[in-house]
């Protein structure tokens, strides 16, 4: 899974930051290094045998979290 966000520190590491997908805590696997405002890339792997259908992913980032974000997850094909 991939998102950007705005906001982050220049401190901010790949370890400190994860994704949280239906309340479940994705561990970021890169973090794009930080370009004046610009949104930072954010990877994570998700597990597999994830159900389809409407979820909501947040992103975590020391003790704090972010409003959720209301996404449909799809099959691959």
């Amino acid at each position: 899974m991939s998102a950007w966000a705005t906001g982050l520190p220049e401190n901010a590491r790949r370890t400190s930051v994860r994704l949280r997908l239906n309340g479940t805590d994705l561990p970021a696997n890169w973090l794009s290094p930080p370009n004046g405002e610009e949104p930072r890339q954010i990877n994570a792997a998700l597990p597999s045998g994830l159900a389809t259908g409407p979820a909501s992913v947040t992103l975590v980032f020391n003790g704090q979290e972010s409003a959720p974000l209301a996404l449909e997850l799809i099959g691959s094909r």
